[in-house]
């Protein structure tokens, strides 16, 4: 009973970190993912960089697309400096088939089709939802609840107990190499399991949003059941759109502007934490006319967002995100090699005393 007892623990330990090492490693690229997405932009002039498209700008835009293909119509907007520099058009067919373009912000000109990543779309959705949808990312959220309690219990194991700290705080230093691997194992535990917690604990955030979050955008949800009835709207100019949205919030720079059933722009204005923004501004179709204005204050969802996907901090702060992918990996490996290590002598020293129980004790005259 006990044995199998041990095998299951075993199993599941193996299980879990195998999960929890996929998960890291996958969330190591998608830290990059704009910059991996980006390489396919051409290059921005310094002059072209933040420039703010003109009302001619939209209409180029418009001009060159329906040249290129009737039957699309623009779907989705993303402005500078969210792509670079560059706008990022999304079009779509009646048979929704969607193609991205490069433009330059200030000419309209349509500058490339921005080329698929096919092998990053499937790492994220296997980051994201196992490849699995929505069942795949509730188990995300599991995933993540796992990893906390661990990271939790590592930090407790590595913090009990009498030690040297100033030996336990210095980084490890030549000797045999399963005292090595041990504390190298050992060491992460202070300086990196407080990333660990940070990152589990935003992922079951953005995993269970709903949980978290207070209000919902009823908006957006009415806008995406038009746009699944599939009616083709009449639309007005996108200059249009853009300046009633960017009016109806005080500071606010457009950074998104969706057209799919309907007229909804994503704003970032002064104070807001992320740098996608937080207001959503909902547009009558035939008039550009402001129907709302949601301007929620900042929510553990957000934070979260902010956090969990890097958005802050740059590059270095990216660097650190991505070594905390690679942590849960490592601590796999070393671990399952130092339980190795322990159950190898445990077998031989089993051996030993099991082999002196067969000599015979010598007899006293």
């Amino acid at each position: 009973m006990q044995r199998s007892l041990r095998t299951f623990h075993l199993w599941l330990g193996l299980v879990a970190g195998i999960f929890i090492s996929i998960m890291g490693i996958s969330g190591l690229l998608i830290v990059f993912r704009s910059d991996i997405e980006g390489m396919s932009a051409p290059p921005v002039a310094k002059q072209n960089l933040g420039a703010r498209p003109a009302r001619g700008t939209w209409l180029e835009i418009e001009r060159q697309l329906s040249s290129m293909n009737p039957d699309a119509h623009i779907s989705r907007v993303v402005f500078p400096p969210s792509a670079g520099g560059l706008l990022l058009i999304q079009t779509a067919t009646k048979d929704k088939r969607r193609v991205e373009f490069f433009a330059d912000a200030e000419s309209g000109k349509i500058l490339c089709v921005k080329q698929p990543v096919a092998w990053l779309n499937w790492v994220v959705d296997l980051h994201q939802n196992l490849l699995i949808g929505k069942t795949g990312r509730a188990a995300t959220g599991i995933i993540g609840a796992a990893l906390l309690l661990l990271s939790l219990s590592g930090l407790a194991s590595w913090l009990t107990g009498r030690r040297d700290w100033k030996r336990a705080l210095a980084l490890p230093r030549g000797g045999p190499w399963q005292r090595v691997n041990f504390e190298l194992h050992r060491w992460p535990g202070l300086w990196l399991n407080l990333l660990l917690i940070v990152v589990s604990f935003t992922g079951i955030v953005l995993a269970y949003p709903g949980f978290f979050s207070v209000e919902q955008r009823s908006s957006m949800s009415s806008r995406k059941t038009r746009a699944e009835r599939g009616e083709r709207l009449q639309l007005l100019s996108l200059a249009d759109y853009v300046r009633a949205a960017e009016g109806a919030v005080a500071g606010g720079v457009i950074r998104e502007l969706r057209l799919s059933g309907g007229v909804s722009a994503m704003l970032w204005a002064p104070g807001d934490l992320r740098p996608k923004g937080a207001s959503l501004v909902v547009l009558d179709v035939a008039s550009a006319k402001i129907l709302s204005v949601q301007r929620p204050g900042p929510s553990l969802v957000e934070y979260a967002n902010a956090i969990h996907k890097v958005e802050l901090g740059g590059l270095p702060v990216k660097l650190l995100w991505s070594l905390s992918g690679l942590l849960p990996a490592f601590l796999a490996v070393s671990g399952g090699q130092i339980w190795w290590t322990r159950r190898q002598a445990a077998r031989r020293t089993a051996r030993r005393i099991q082999l002196a129980a067969r000599v015979p004790s010598p007899v006293m005259e």
